[in-house]
């Protein structure tokens, strides 16, 4: 089985597609939308459904990316020291659900 590699960059650049559609994170299942997406920064603003702004830094994807691409699991409680990491495993699944099966 091949893992599947996520660099921040093709996950922002991904996302920046995604701007205001609804999305929900894989274990509660709260909705959520991408308001903002900054590519020279490297983040990206999720929107909650309470209205709330969930911004995650570069340095906060990039963490979550990396632990992405060597385990590939979708369970929050794997990324214990990462913030926003259910918002953004959200966006991964998108991602992955988006290419290739034999990428």
């Amino acid at each position: 089985m091949t893992t599947l590699q996520v660099s921040v960059e093709a996950l922002l650049a991904f996302a920046k597609g995604l701007v205001g559609q609804e999305l929900h994170t894989l274990a509660k299942r709260s909705r959520f939308t991408i308001k903002e997406v900054d590519l020279e920064e490297g983040a990206v603003v999720f929107l909650t459904s309470q209205g709330k702004e969930q911004p995650a830094s570069g340095r906060w994807l990039r963490k979550t990316c990396e632990i992405f691409s060597r385990t590939n699991s979708y369970r929050p409680s794997d990324y214990k020291h990462t913030y926003g990491a259910s918002y953004t495993l959200a966006l991964i699944s998108e991602f992955a659900d988006s290419q290739p099966a034999n990428a």
